[in-house]
């Protein structure tokens, strides 16, 4: 009860937190968004996919609307309004190393030049905090009121037990997992993308160090072991099984446990 409370609650301050998938219907395919660096390399190929041309360039990947995609043939879904209204259609997405998202949020958030945006002032992040006071809030935020650059890539892409994407590609090997999206796109849009992903600027070797220096480094790995667990264990990428199931698994456990352990439910 407390946990559909919320929900409702959670749709009227924040409506497109959990519209994390963009549907082209002309193209006959979606994608799930994964904020920051993941989505600002297949930028271009959004574009296209929504019916503009743009050039393989790179684009800046904090960018709150990235320029000129929403002009285009695309609808912004939930989970099960894609389940519902676009059953047949192959999703992709591109996924990251979490500690590299924190890294490149710390870094862009924390010590950019930008505004903090209201929900990360109002959780008591501040700019130029200390990476441990930094890593201290993510990891007492719970993922049912987290941001999406901070929230568990797992649950942006499960519904009911399954992973959603029929595809999933790993950020640190897209150049050479691109053929993959490429077939994909030829066979169901007769789109070609191109040989290689958007360039995009990833955390510094310094921020990425202090992370993985922090005391707080392996709690990271620990609250976000879902993540590793579906996408990064033994090298794993690709093509997962069709409609993989997660309602047996270790990992579903955790996502189905989020609610009563942040006393939600």
């Amino acid at each position: 009860m407390l946990q559909a409370m919320y929900d409702v609650f959670d749709r009227q301050r924040r409506p497109l937190r959990n519209r994390h998938y963009m549907v082209f219907r002309k193209a006959g395919v979606g994608y799930a968004r994964i904020p920051g660096a993941p989505m600002a390399t297949v930028f271009p190929v959004l574009k296209m996919l929504s019916g503009q041309t743009t050039p393989p360039s790179a684009t800046q990947a904090y960018a709150a609307d990235l320029p000129g995609l929403w002009d285009g043939d695309v609808e912004l879904l939930t989970a099960s309004e894609l389940k519902r209204r676009h059953p047949d259609f192959p999703v992709f997405t591109v996924v990251q190393y979490p500690h590299t998202r924190l890294a490149a949020c710390y870094e862009h958030l924390v010590l950019g030049d930008a505004d903090l945006p209201a929900y990360f002032e109002e959780n008591h992040f501040r700019k130029q905090m200390p990476m441990d006071a930094f890593l201290e809030r993510v990891l007492e935020t719970s993922d049912l009121v987290a941001d999406n650059l901070l929230r568990s890539q797992a649950s942006m892409l499960h519904h009911k037990g399954t992973l959603l994407p029929d595809l999933v590609l790993d950020l640190n090997k897209l150049p050479s997992e691109w053929s993959k999206l490429r077939s994909l796109l030829i066979r169901q849009s007769d789109l070609d993308i191109g040989e290689g992903p958007a360039a995009v600027e990833l955390p510094t070797h310094q921020t990425a160090e202090a992370i993985r220096n922090s005391r707080y480094f392996g709690q990271v790995l620990r609250h976000y072991r879902r993540d590793y667990k579906l996408f990064f264990d033994n090298g794993t990428g690709g093509w997962p099984p069709k409609r993989q199931s997660l309602k047996n698994s270790e990992a579903a456990e955790d996502l189905n446990g989020q609610a009563s352990s942040s006393g939600l439910a």
